[in-house]
């Protein structure tokens, strides 16, 4: 499934999908596929749980411009 696809399924329930990307997100530097697996997955679960006629915005902002892959790493083990 594509984000293309996923437009598709919102529209079918009458969802609003947007994006709201802040001024100060520069370049992100990732593996596309992986990137891409990872936004699918999570507008599909919104659509799958919003109700109809809902609203899914999915916002990219700059939390900490120090975060590093070590801060990351140390998040998803302590999630674990």
């Amino acid at each position: 499934m594509d984000l293309t696809s996923l437009q598709a399924l919102a529209d079918k329930k009458g969802l609003s999908l947007s994006w709201d990307v802040g001024s100060d997100v520069g370049v992100i530097n990732a593996d596309l596929n992986r990137i891409t697996q990872v936004l699918v997955n999570l507008i599909s679960n919104a659509i799958r749980y919003t109700p109809e006629n809902g609203e899914i915005v999915l916002r990219l902002c700059v939390v900490n411009p120090r975060t590093t892959i070590d801060d990351i790493q140390l998040i998803i083990d302590s999630l674990a």
